[in-house]
């Protein structure tokens, strides 16, 4: 039996190999995360601690979950909510400029509400569940998500004390 691979064996274990790299690069940061890490990835549910309150006492847009989460933490109008860090139009990765979210992919903006301010996307960031704990720590549920329509649901926010 010959050692070298014909190029169909070749075919499949390319594309055997390329599709374990795909998984990896889409869920191995969960996989390996701890459940229970201040800012890890999402364990069982979906939800993750993103610190006390007092973390965020003053109005303005958090990033540091952005990366592995994909979330955003807004404080605003005396509410903290979380919103997704990802663009409606392409889902391309959002960054903070000057006090709102902006596309560099293709220009959009949206407001820190997460409504959109200027296209081409169409439709608001998804927000997602948000509580406190006993201990009063913050905890996103990214299992959880709200459209516009569904933000003033009591999971959607916490109320924000002074």
């Amino acid at each position: 039996m010959s050692e070298q691979l014909n190029r169909r064996e070749f075919v499949v274990l390319s594309s055997v190999l390329a599709a374990g790299c795909a998984l990896c690069a889409c869920g191995g940061a969960e996989a390996l995360a701890a459940p229970g890490d201040k800012g890890s990835a999402a364990g069982a549910g979906g939800k993750i601690d993103i610190g006390p309150m007092s973390d965020y006492a003053s109005d303005g847009i958090t990033d540091k979950f952005m990366r592995p989460n994909k979330f955003f933490v807004v404080r605003n109008d005396g509410k903290i909510y979380a919103c997704s860090a990802r663009c409606t139009h392409k889902s391309s990765p959002l960054k903070v400029k000057d006090g709102h979210f902006a596309c560099p992919s293709h220009g959009s903006e949206f407001s820190p509400q997460g409504t959109v301010t200027k296209g081409p996307a169409k439709s608001s960031l998804v927000r997602y569940a948000i509580s406190k704990n006993d201990a009063g720590h913050l905890l996103v549920d990214t299992a959880k998500s709200f459209n516009e329509k569904d933000w003033e649901k009591p999971e959607a926010f916490v109320e924000a004390k002074a």
